[in-house]
């Protein structure tokens, strides 16, 4: 059976911080540090599965040497193949698995489960009693290895050291949930005496603490709103509409939630990465929505996809905001509801940005004035989520039933 419980993760990393966190401030060599904290993620992704840490040593250590090979050949004719085939490499096991799912689970979990066995002896046959699991955090994982290697193209990195590459890959909050980090947003950060003990205790559990009360308070009450989608045929179409208002709620405080974790256990270790969310349900339009949710991702595909398709260019904005927006669509899954969702969202963006060209907004509105737009953009974007949840078979019956008819 496929089982993991992402707060069983956050449980683990809380304890494992109330021993680190003094251990970590103690040393002050920064080479060791970022072994200790490179650990101490390798650690916690063995306690979830054997194989799961064995996957992410081989992925990573592939990581390294494509880097270093960009790094290595910038500047010279050899550079542009190199950083194609760095790419392609790269994301191959996220493709391969977004496609042939199924498969890949099956091949991940044997493989993994013989090759620990057989690389450890009696320590790998803890792999045999974990249950059989998805490969966790890929996608995040794929994106900060494309993001490092993209900077090394562009000469924005040098190439990195082992060490240096085992603590970005292993650093522990964001092992399984975003934000997606980029290296130089904790590249500094490692370095002793570079924040205050007491600001970062404070700021990392005021943080934990919002990640907690979203989490158990607000989003835990409303997870039974996802089961609306096995509900159509029994519920008026008002119900259901309530029931995916709920289900909206639900899927965004609970992902906000498990990223002000991530953020906050990083603040605790001094580490200030970027915040993953900025309250979305109160923007008035798709494109203030797309800029405050998920900033890490939509910020990975702004810099490497928008801009390079012409984003800041009248003539090609267009194309670009449609490329973007389909990219963030099939990296949540390569499937037909996730091509509608990515047409429905990119026509409201484009939409935006043509009626903006027409008539710019006003340079402040009032409370009256923006709650119909605020109202609005969660509808829309509300209307567009059971896409992320349900099948193909299942467009039909679940659009049918919120219009009213069956």
């Amino acid at each position: 059976m496929l089982n993991f419980n992402s707060f069983g993760f956050f449980a683990n990393l809380f304890v494992v911080l109330a021993v680190l966190i003094p251990v970590y401030r103690l040393v002050k060599n920064v080479l060791a540090r970022r072994l200790l904290l490179g650990f101490v993620g390798l650690y916690l992704l063995w306690t979830i599965a054997p194989r799961l840490a064995l996957f992410y040593v081989i992925f990573w250590l592939l990581v390294g040497i494509l880097q270093r090979l960009v790094a290595f050949t910038a500047e010279r004719r050899a550079a542009t193949a190199v950083f194609a085939v760095s790419i392609i490499v790269v994301l191959a096991p996220m493709v391969v698995w977004k496609i042939w799912t199924e498969a890949f689970v099956i091949h991940f979990n044997l493989w993994g489960d013989d090759a620990v066995r057989a690389i450890t002896g009696p320590w790998g046959a803890i792999d045999l009693i974990r249950d059989i699991i998805l490969p966790l955090g890929l996608s995040f994982s794929t994106f900060r290895a494309l993001d490092l290697i993209i900077k090394t193209y562009l000469g924005a990195l040098d190439g990195l050291r082992p060490d240096e590459v085992f603590f970005y890959g292993f650093f522990p909050p964001v092992q399984l949930i975003g934000p997606v980090i980029q290296y130089t947003e904790i590249r500094d950060g490692i370095r002793p005496g570079g924040s205050s003990l007491r600001e970062d205790l404070r700021e990392g559990l005021l943080l934990i603490l919002s990640g907690l009360f979203k989490i158990f308070v607000i989003s835990y009450p409303l997870q039974t709103s996802s089961s609306m989608f096995d509900a159509i045929k029994v519920n008026s179409a008002p119900v259901l509409w309530l029931e995916l208002l709920l289900f909206t709620m639900y899927f965004f405080f609970n992902f906000a939630g498990y990223s002000d974790l991530a953020v906050g256990a990083s603040r605790l270790l001094g580490f200030e990465i970027g915040r993953n969310f900025d309250w979305p349900y109160t923007k008035t339009n798709p494109q203030a929505f797309w800029n405050s949710w998920h900033m890490s991702l939509t910020g990975f595909f702004q810099r490497n996809v928008f801009v390079p398709f012409g984003g800041m260019r009248q003539q090609t904005q267009y194309r670009a905001i449609f490329l973007t927006i389909m990219a963030i669509a099939l990296w949540h899954d390569i499937s037909i509801p996730l091509v509608i969702f990515g047409l429905y969202h990119a026509t409201g963006l484009i939409g935006h940005r043509w009626l903006l060209s027409k008539r710019p907004p006003p340079a402040s509105e009032s409370f009256v004035r923006r709650l119909p737009k605020v109202v609005a953009l969660v509808a829309f974007v509300g209307f567009s989520l059971p896409l992320m949840s349900i099948n193909a078979h299942q467009i039909v019956p679940v659009y049918s039933a919120l219009v009213g008819v069956k």
